[in-house]
């Protein structure tokens, strides 16, 4: 059931076309998972979802500095518990209770995913909650951002830049000194020091989104909606076509990809188009809003109802495909209503900014805070 007007998302100001844009991102990576790879970019959802929580994070930080003079570290991390740890709860019991009996070490994959260590561990004994891997990684960035922003914020913009830069730069090099010391290519996928490129460009674009956007009005509305248009094709033609193993090989393709999904973000929210009308629609909010738990319930579900399938059979894939499907949609529902909804209620009120606090974007240049707000 699609949502009403009143609409959780649009109580809590989330910005619609982002949504969508999550959407999208959990569609592909589900569709990866379903195809067993054979779409071969959906994996790059994730990359997306990296860009994204940069972004909005560092929009929200920027704005609780401006409006309050500071930034409250217990009520970040509060926040983001409240947000991030009921529905990996859910995932873990759910992974536990269909773990596969003739593989070990699900506890220690357990107490990894919980515990955000989980990128470190072989993919093989990973298990049903591999792909906790990614929440590791943005863990440890949230760990790390916050507290830096916390000391060169206030002292200059340009020195919080420079430090978000130096990440990327570091984060190249690094891929580029495992590829050449044949570290294996999965070991390189999920290493925090080789990935984090893709955060710090979304962080770059979120401290720099009021002189980023005043850029995209200069070029005109028609020519924005031209460019938002081609970076939509381009993200899509990626999601699609694009390998894993060329991503992985080369050491400048995620920070590429993460500087086509940045500018498509910042032009997607500058200027009216239909790219952007396509993804505030109802439907793709309904997703995008729902698109945490989906990413997570959907593969301890697939892993559960894998020893269904039977190799070659048409038919017996797509019922047992279509039984994934539903379950995994299922639940995602039923966790956002009954769990997700009320944790983030009580989240707003006891850990909320605050009536003086307005996240929201800077209008077009001005430096003034408008009343659409932001939220993660």
């Amino acid at each position: 059931m699609l949502p009403d007007k009143q609409d959780i998302s649009a109580k809590m100001g989330r910005v619609a076309e982002l949504d969508g844009l999550r959407a999208v991102s959990v569609i592909f990576i589900v569709l990866f998972h379903l195809t067993y790879g054979r779409l071969s970019g959906g994996f790059l959802g994730v990359d997306i979802f990296f860009v994204l929580s940069g972004f909005l994070i560092t929009e929200l930080l920027v704005r609780e500095y401006q409006s309050t003079g500071k930034v409250d570290l217990f009520k970040f991390y509060m926040r983001r518990a409240c947000r991030i740890l009921p529905p990996l709860a859910v995932c873990l019991v759910l992974a536990l209770m269909f773990w596969p009996s003739n593989e070990a070490g699900r506890w220690h994959a357990a107490v990894a995913s919980l515990l955000f260590y989980a990128n470190f561990l072989d993919a093989e004994k990973a298990g049903s909650v591999g792909h906790t891997w990614s929440l590791a990684l943005e863990e440890q960035f949230y760990i790390l951002w916050p507290t830096t922003f916390i000391v060169l914020f206030a002292r200059s913009r340009r020195a919080l830049a420079a430090f978000a830069c130096c990440i990327v730069f570091l984060a190249i090099a690094v891929r580029y000194s495992m590829l050449t010391a044949g570290v294996d290519l999965d070991r390189i996928y999920t290493a925090t020091p080789a990935r984090m490129d893709s955060l710090m460009i979304g962080c770059l674009a979120g401290l720099c989104m009021p002189e980023l956007r005043s850029s995209v009005l200069s070029i005109g509305q028609r020519s924005a909606a031209r460019v938002t248009l081609v970076a939509w094709l381009a993200l899509l033609a990626a999601l699609i076509l694009v390998s894993d193993n060329m991503m992985k090989t080369l050491p400048l393709a995620f920070s590429g990809f993460a500087l086509l999904a940045v500018t498509f973000i910042v032009f997607v929210q500058s200027c009216a188009s239909n790219t952007q009308r396509f993804l505030a629609s109802p439907q793709m909010r309904y997703i995008g809003t729902r698109s945490y738990g989906l990413y997570l319930y959907h593969y301890p579900i697939f892993a559960a109802l894998e020893p269904l399938r039977v190799e070659g059979n048409l038919a017996n894939y797509a019922a047992v495909s279509s039984a994934k499907i539903a379950l995994s949609l299922l639940l995602t529902e039923v966790s956002w209503r009954l769990l997700e909804q009320q944790i983030l209620k009580m989240k707003n009120r006891q850990f909320g900014y605050g009536r003086n606090f307005r996240a929201a974007d800077l209008l077009r240049g001005s430096g003034k805070v408008p009343t659409r707000k932001t939220t993660i």
